[in-house]
């Protein structure tokens, strides 16, 4: 008995050092900085993180729908969010003059503002659930019957009614037309409540589990970290902060930077080489090899591969 109380105490002693450990590298220790306890205004991080997310509701669907260029709300760590929180860092820099430059309590404020919500207009719902709710309707034929089978069960006012309002959305408007927007607003707005519940409950959720997470698992919350090493210990983090002074942070951003703009220019002109990186397969990496050419291995073939620089970044 002596021996095992001796072990449980050893095992108690072990997980407590690694429990400080963590708390001295981790999460706890960046939002328990100097720089983090202070002042600052929540109306005036919340409502800079409010005109982003206006910003982004337009500009994510017009880049990832319309002119399928790079998605701004890809990854776990959207660009579109990233690139918003920098330029707000490059505000603060000429806010510096001033008597009111921005804290890190309310630039933090604006990022997780703008980062919530980030996903809505583009992959996360928006561009998924909006073709299904007219899919319906665009694709029944006679051959698969579904305005036999489905459309009595549709009530009328969870999809826009209207032939060419269907077909205008997948088709495109005729020249001179306008969006039908009379048709859309109604099965919008109610979808729009099915959202707002999802969210509302996806955060209550968070809300039960912060304590678990925070306290208990110590998870590190890498999405947070990320603002909070760029904005370090400066009291109104700028352009300016030491973050950007290092010269090994260039050298690893002009790698992406170069390869971007090549596939860039690419789509410009095809002269240019291209480097892909996304939509990649095992059977193209291995073209050449029988590795994925004999079963049961030539199942993989298949198999997407795409490398994000921002999730490497983040995941080092």
């Amino acid at each position: 008995m002596q021996g095992e109380a001796t072990g449980h105490e050893a095992l108690n002693s072990v997980r407590e050092r690694r429990q400080r450990r963590q708390s001295a590298r981790g999460f706890d220790a960046l939002i328990n900085r100097p720089s983090m306890l202070g002042g600052g205004s929540a109306w005036r991080g919340i409502g800079l993180g409010v005109i982003g997310v206006c910003i982004l509701s337009v500009v994510t669907p017009y880049a990832d729908a319309y002119l399928q260029a790079s998605g701004l709300s890809a990854t776990y760590l959207p660009t579109g969010v990233f690139l918003l929180f920098l330029l707000i860092l490059g505000l603060n820099s000429a806010l510096r003059l001033t008597r009111w430059p921005l804290t890190p309590q309310e630039l933090m404020l604006a990022y997780t503002t703008m980062l919530i919500p980030s996903a809505i207009p583009s992959d996360g719902l928006a561009l998924r659930l909006v073709p299904i709710i007219v899919a319906l309707h665009f694709y029944a034929t006679p051959i698969n019957e579904w305005a036999i089978l489905h459309h009595p069960r549709v009530r009328s006012w969870i999809t826009p009614q209207g032939e060419d309002v269907v077909g205008w959305f997948f088709t495109g408007l005729p020249p001179g037309q306008s969006i039908p927007w009379g048709a859309w607003l109604r099965p919008l707005a109610l979808w729009s409540l099915l959202v707002l519940g999802l969210f509302m409950m996806m955060t209550a959720l968070c809300i039960a589990f912060r304590k678990r997470w925070m306290d208990a698992e110590r998870l590190q919350f890498p999405l947070a970290q990320i603002p909070l090493m760029i904005m370090g210990d400066d009291p109104a983090p700028s352009w300016g902060s030491r973050f950007f002074r290092q010269p090994l942070l260039w050298v690893g951003a002009a790698v992406p930077f170069f390869i971007h703009t090549l596939n860039g220019l690419n789509l410009h002109s095809p002269v240019v080489p291209a480097v892909h990186l996304t939509d990649l397969t095992l059977g193209g990496l291995f073209s050449g090899s029988r590795l994925l050419t004999d079963p049961p291995f030539n199942a993989w073939s298949g198999v997407k591969v795409n490398f994000y620089w921002s999730v490497i970044g983040k995941s080092r």
